[in-house]
């Protein structure tokens, strides 16, 4: 996804090689390296090699700059999916997704979980559940 004014500036990707042409920002990585991995029609998967402009450890410092068209980024919905819907950030290449990943919520045990915590898990299954929404133009 990427700031309106970041797609006008350049040339519409077609394909996800075509994501490599253009600035991006990214989350640090503890390698270093910077690929974004794609999911997309039929099962096909890719990978994209690219140099960030920015790299931030924060998903919210990593939003701002991509609201501020500092470049395209590869984020949850759970955190730009709202400035999708509200047209501060566009969808790249609408039938490429991000890998899927895994929310763990780490607690002792399940023996003498207070009630607090097993509401406050069931709380996390719920909203994730509900975070999980189509876009404008998803089927």
């Amino acid at each position: 996804m990427a700031a309106p004014e970041v797609v006008a500036q350049y040339p519409k990707p077609i394909t996800p090689d075509d994501l490599s042409k253009l600035p991006s920002i990214d989350f640090e990585q503890w390698d270093g390296q910077h690929v974004w991995c794609l999911d997309g029609p039929a099962g096909a998967a890719v990978k994209i090699h690219h140099q960030p402009r920015l790299v931030t450890d924060d998903v919210f410092t990593l939003l701002k700059a991509a609201v501020g068209g500092l470049g395209v980024v590869k984020m949850p919905l759970i955190v730009g999916g709202q400035d999708l819907i509200d047209g501060n950030l566009v969808s790249i290449l609408p039938d490429w997704r991000p890998r899927g990943g895994i929310f763990h919520a780490v607690f002792p045990s399940r023996r003498g979980l207070l009630p607090a915590v097993r509401a406050f898990l069931d709380f996390l299954a719920d909203s994730l559940e509900e975070v999980d929404f189509r876009l404008p133009g998803d089927e």
